[in-house]
């Protein structure tokens, strides 16, 4: 008798015929509709793309008018050194653009650099000398299906990674972000999949190869977004999980644990040497020097306030949390697997709800009336979106045909319908710059 759900379409399995066509039918639908730029800070990956694709990875004051000039009209101001308001003025464009003064503050004059971690920044900057950059995001959701249906097959069977699939594809902060194609969260995300899908296929089959690239494509994700780091700690509950399950700490688990810190070790020694480079110390990141990010501490006092007003809107954002929820109550999630998801789900929303930021920018929105507001806040917990799909999947497992069907659908068509809510709302024209010539 054939499997249950393996029949033949295109030459290929059923389940992932559907998946792709289905991920085909969402990039398509992100390369037909103007992207929109969800989030002001994509002006900074713009800026970021040109510099770097010069070879520069710092701006003197002249670079800051250049790229100024680059992103519209020439400036209206008399932006001349003799001007007594030049360094004032630069010191603000630099700002617009995310790049922050590396003297002290009230120190003008520069060089400036990049705010943010630089790794989606070059990245893209490649794809731009190969005038690529516009569709590294599709690229991305692409691999995030192909990699994601794999790990879902290989731990159950074929249907479930359709099911995994419409999950990821159809969440509307996954969407949003895909069609935000100057932004890191979507590669974010998506170097934390794939650095944590072979933590677990490394430990499953015991392949320390598989480990040593877990440990690299981790620290990869620590350069697109320094947060990412509490995924490289996530990586260690699962071989601590089947450790706790099997009694016996193997030479091989041994290793593992060893190469996943191996792996780290490069892509992250690269960001402390850029560090170093641009702001004169390895553990000196462009964020001590942002004056906004100086007003948004991180504290154990915003954590109850958060739960309580960022708690509606991630679960309308993250339904699949709520599957994920139920399904380790009905413990249909292996004790491994369910170690995992809890780690990588509950690392980044303890870390986020103790941003006074993230309660600052979604109280804002509530008291405006601009929901679409939300969007600039979940962005930010987008990497827990795959950890809760394999318990999600697990839940659905368990029940009847016609309720997987029902529930898939009710959340496909919430997510489209959070999309089109926030794409109207944010619909801004395509900026006159991302087609300059570095």
């Amino acid at each position: 008798m054939r499997p249950k759900g393996r029949g033949k379409l295109w030459g290929v399995s059923k389940p992932y015929a559907i998946s792709l066509t289905l991920c085909a039918f969402i990039v398509l639908l992100l390369l037909i509709v103007p992207p929109v730029y969800f989030i002001p800070d994509w002006r900074g990956y713009w800026s970021a793309i040109i510099s770097f694709s010069r070879g520069k990875l710092t701006l003197s004051e002249e670079d800051v008018i250049y790229i100024f000039n680059l992103s519209g009209p020439p400036s209206p101001f008399n932006l001349t050194q003799d001007n007594p308001k030049y360094a004032t003025r630069v010191h603000q464009i630099a700002l617009t653009f995310f790049w922050v003064n590396t003297k002290p503050f009230g120190v003008p004059g520069g060089p400036y650099g990049f705010e943010k971690a630089p790794g989606f920044a070059f990245i893209l900057a490649l794809a731009h000398l190969l005038r690529l950059d516009y569709f590294v995001n599709s690229f991305i959701v692409f691999l995030n299906v192909l990699f994601l249906y794999g790990l879902v097959k290989s731990l159950d069977d074929e249907r479930d990674a359709l099911y995994a699939c419409i999950l990821l594809l159809f969440n509307s902060v996954f969407m949003c972000m895909a069609n935000d194609r100057y932004m890191a969260d979507l590669a974010g995300m998506s170097f934390v999949l794939y650095g944590l899908g072979l933590t677990v296929w490394a430990v499953d089959r015991q392949d320390l190869r598989l480990s040593l690239l877990s440990g690299l494509l981790l620290g990869v994700s620590i350069t697109l977004r320094w947060t990412n780091a509490l995924a490289s700690l996530t990586a260690f509950s699962f071989p601590l999980a089947h450790i706790y399950v099997q009694r016996r700490v193997g030479r091989k688990l041994m290793l593992h644990f060893l190469l996943l810190m191996v792996g780290n070790a490069g892509p992250v020694a690269l960001f402390l040497l850029y560090n170093q480079i641009v702001f004169g110390g390895p553990l000196i990141f462009g964020y001590q020097f942002s004056e906004i990010m100086v007003q948004a501490p991180l504290g154990l006092q915003y954590f109850l306030p958060s739960l309580v007003s960022v708690t509606p809107l991630l679960l309308l954002s993250f339904p699949t949390l709520i599957l994920a929820l139920l399904g380790m109550a009905r413990k249909r999630v292996s004790f491994e697997h369910g170690m995992l998801s809890i780690a990588w789900m509950a690392s980044f929303v303890s870390l986020y709800f103790c941003y006074s930021w993230i309660l600052q920018i979604w109280s804002s929105g509530l008291r405006s009336g601009r929901l679409e507001m939300g969007i600039h806040v979940m962005r930010f917990f987008l990497p827990i979106l795959p950890g809760s799909i394999i318990p999600s999947v697990k839940f659905l497992q368990g029940l009847k045909q016609k309720y997987r069907i029902l529930i898939l659908g009710a959340v496909a068509l919430l997510g489209l319908s959070l999309f089109a809510f926030t794409y109207l709302k944010a619909l801004r024209p395509l900026p006159v710059a991302t087609t300059a010539t570095a």
